[in-house]
């Protein structure tokens, strides 16, 4: 008997949870455009990203770039979901980016790919974009 009032208040417990807790994060904010300080150039292992106000750029040195068009961002806490159009390829993906640091990122994107990249300077990533066997830069 008492077994079964446990289980029986341990389903209401969770029916009235379920019910009254929101199924969306209250908190999250939606964007039209990045913000400033995650604009720049990244660079990873084997990984390029270039964020600019309204485009996101993913690719690998020497193997191309993919760019796509910001439709807008949901920022949640740390985490940024990316919700972009890719012109050449008529289609929307998602890129999930949490911010580690100030200058370090850790993205997913739809391809289920994960990579951290670091924020470098243009020079930086022009150079690893062209001349990837030479290595990431020290430092990183």
């Amino acid at each position: 008997m008492k077994k079964v009032m446990i289980i029986t208040i341990a389903i209401l417990t969770g029916l009235i949870l379920s019910v009254s807790l929101p199924a969306t994060n209250a908190n999250a904010k939606t964007r039209k455009s990045t913000p400033v300080s995650m604009r720049g150039y990244y660079i990873g292992k084997g990984d390029v990203v270039k964020i600019t106000k309204h485009h996101l750029f993913l690719g690998a040195p020497q193997a191309g770039i993919n760019g796509g068009t910001i439709k807008n961002i949901q920022q949640s806490g740390k985490i940024y979901r990316f919700h972009t159009r890719i012109a050449a390829y008529h289609q929307n993906v998602t890129v999930k980016i949490k911010r580690l640091a100030h200058h370090h990122l850790h993205f997913y994107n739809h391809e289920l790919r994960s990579s951290k990249v670091t924020k470098v300077s243009k020079r930086v990533y022009n150079n690893y974009l062209n001349h990837p066997l030479q290595g990431l830069p020290k430092g990183l």
